[in-house]
C-alpha cells in the first residue's frame, strides 16, 4: 500500500465564535448584577468608553440608524469620522426607550451574631479574668448552630486549666441563652425545658431516652412504653417540637444576608401586563469627547488605536442592547403564555419548555437558557425566578396538559386540609387526582410530597 502526502480544498459550514459573538453570549447569560459589574470592568479598560453621571443631560443615540450600520467582525471596520460626522451628538448612548426607574436599596439595620451577642453578655456572668478567658474561647468555639463542638478536655488542654474549671464556666455560658454551648441536640432540648419550666410530665424522660422514637412519630409504642395514653405523648411531643434544635440561627450572621435584584419587573395595568426590564442599575454609556476629537487630529497611530477601542465599544453597546432586546421578547412570551398564572394564581400555571419559546421566537433554545438562567422577575404575585415558570407536565382525561407545579400545589392544599387523625396516604392522593383528571401514580405523590418537606401519613398522624 502506497503512502503519501497531498493537499486538499474543502469546503464546510460551521459557527464561527468570533470574540464579538462570545462576548454577547457571556453578556445574555449575565444578570443584572453581574452585567454591572462587568460594563465597570470594560470602562476601566477603554478609555473611549465613559458613564453618564445623573446630572448630566442625556441626548440618545437615533437606534434605527444606528443598527443600520454593519454589524462589526473582525474585519469589518466602522468609518468613525463619517460616523460623528454624519450626526452632532454629544454623547452616544443606548437606551431611547430606557425606562428609567428610582434604584432602591434595602435598608436594614445591623443585625449582631451571637458570638457578638455573647460576649457583649459576659459582665452578667461575674467571672474572674481566668474564667472570662475560658468562656471567650468556649464562645469562639460554638458553630453556626450554638453547639459546642470542641470537648472539655481539650478546652482545657489549650488553656492550661482544670476540666472542672472549664465545666463550670460552661454552664455559666449555657444560661445566657438557653440550648447554647450544648455539645449534643439531647443537652440542648434538655437546657430549654429547665429554662421554661412548662414541660409536661415525662418530657425529661423522653428526650433523654426515646428521641429516636419521636422523630419517628412511633407515637403508640412510645405510650405504651411509657404506659401512657396517646393524648400524653401527643401533648409532650408536641411541646418538644416547639423547642428550637438549633439556637444559633436565632441570631443573624450578615455573611448570610442574600439580596435579589430583579432582572425584569411585570407590572399590571388594567388588564393588561406589562414588561420592563431593569437596566436601571447598569450603567448608562457615552463617548468621551475627548478621544472623539483625536480622530481628526492624532497622528496614523493614535487614530488606529482609538479606532480599535470604539469597535470595542460599540460591540459591548450592542451586545449590551441585544440582551435587553432578547429578555424582552423571552419575558413578554412568558407573560403571554402564562397569563392565567398571573391572574389566578399558581393552580393555572401552564407547562412550559425551553423549545416552546424558541419556537415561538424563532431563536435558538440555547439563547433563550441563557436568557433565563438565573434572573429574577418582580411579578404582581412575587418575586419569582425565570426558570419558574418552565415546568414538566402530567396527562389529564382529557388529553390536555397539567403543569407539575400546580399539581404540587393541588397535593400541599389536600395535606393542609386533611383530616389529621386520619391523614392521606399517598394512594389516595393519587386516586383523588386521578378523579379530577390527572393521570399520576403514587410513587409520583411520594416524590413530589418529598420534594415539598412534608412527611409520610404516618409521620403526620395526630391523636385527638
Amino acid at each position: 500500500m502506497k503512502l503519501d502526502f497531498s493537499l486538499q480544498i474543502q469546503q464546510v459550514q460551521k459557527l464561527l465564535m468570533t470574540p464579538q459573538l462570545k462576548q454577547a453570549i457571556k453578556i445574555l447569560q449575565m444578570p443584572a448584577l453581574e452585567l454591572q459589574e462587568y460594563i465597570q470592568q470594560k470602562v476601566e479598560e477603554n478609555p473611549v468608553l465613559e458613564v453618564i453621571e445623573e446630572q448630566e443631560n442625556d441626548i440618545y443615540i437615533d437606534k434605527k440608524n444606528f443598527d443600520k450600520k454593519k454589524e462589526t467582525s473582525n474585519e469589518d471596520i466602522i468609518d468613525w469620522q463619517e460616523y460623528f460626522n454624519e450626526r452632532h451628538y454629544e454623547e452616544v448612548s443606548f437606551g431611547k426607550e430606557r425606562v428609567e426607574r428610582d434604584s432602591f436599596e434595602t435598608y436594614t439595620k445591623k443585625e449582631k451574631t451571637f458570638w457578638e451577642y455573647f460576649e457583649e453578655q459576659m459582665g452578667m456572668l461575674n467571672l474572674c479574668k481566668k474564667g472570662e478567658k475560658i468562656a471567650e474561647y468556649i464562645i469562639g468555639s460554638l458553630d453556626e448552630n450554638g453547639y459546642l463542638r470542641t470537648s472539655v478536655e481539650e478546652i482545657a488542654q489549650n488553656l492550661g486549666v482544670k476540666d472542672s474549671e472549664v465545666e463550670l464556666v460552661l454552664k455559666k455560658v449555657q444560661q445566657l441563652e438557653p440550648g447554647i454551648a450544648a455539645r449534643s441536640l439531647k443537652e440542648c432540648l434538655l437546657l430549654q425545658i429547665q429554662y421554661r419550666k412548662d414541660a409536661p410530665h415525662h418530657t425529661q424522660c423522653v428526650i433523654e431516652n426515646y428521641l429516636e422514637l419521636v422523630g419517628e412519630m412511633k407515637l403508640p409504642k412510645l405510650a405504651e412504653t411509657l404506659n401512657l395514653s396517646l393524648l400524653e405523648v401527643q401533648e409532650i411531643v408536641d411541646y418538644i417540637k416547639k423547642l428550637n434544635p438549633r439556637p444559633g440561627l436565632a441570631f443573624a450572621s450578615n455573611m448570610d444576608n442574600r439580596y435579589i435584584q430583579p432582572d425584569v419587573y411585570i407590572v399590571e395595568h388594567g388588564e393588561e401586563y406589562m414588561v420592563i426590564v431593569n437596566d436601571s442599575i447598569v450603567p448608562r454609556l457615552k463617548i468621551n469627547n475627548y478621544y472623539k476629537s483625536l480622530l481628526n487630529h492624532g497622528n496614523v497611530q493614535e487614530q488606529q488605536y482609538i479606532k480599535d477601542n470604539l469597535n470595542s465599544a460599540y460591540n459591548l453597546l450592542k451586545a449590551i442592547e441585544q440582551r435587553k432586546r432578547t429578555l424582552q421578547q423571552v419575558v413578554e412570551f412568558i407573560v403571554s403564555y402564562q397569563r392565567e398564572f398571573f391572574k389566578h394564581g399558581i393552580k393555572y400555571l401552564k407547562p412550559l419548555r425551553l423549545k416552546d419559546v424558541a419556537e415561538s421566537l424563532n431563536i435558538h433554545e440555547s439563547t433563550v437558557c441563557r436568557a433565563t438562567n438565573g434572573k429574577y422577575a418582580d411579578t404582581p404575585r412575587g418575586i419569582f425566578e425565570l426558570k419558574y415558570f418552565f415546568s414538566g407536565s402530567l396527562g389529564s382525561n382529557c388529553g390536555e396538559e397539567i403543569s407539575t407545579m400546580g399539581i404540587k400545589k393541588r397535593i400541599i392544599e389536600m395535606i393542609e386540609k386533611e383530616d389529621k387523625s386520619k391523614p392521606l396516604s399517598d394512594q389516595q392522593i393519587a386516586d383523588i387526582l386521578q378523579k379530577e383528571g390527572v393521570n399520576i401514580s403514587r410513587r409520583t405523590v411520594a416524590k413530589y410530597r418529598d420534594e415539598a418537606n412534608i412527611p409520610s401519613s404516618a409521620k403526620r398522624k395526630r391523636y385527638k
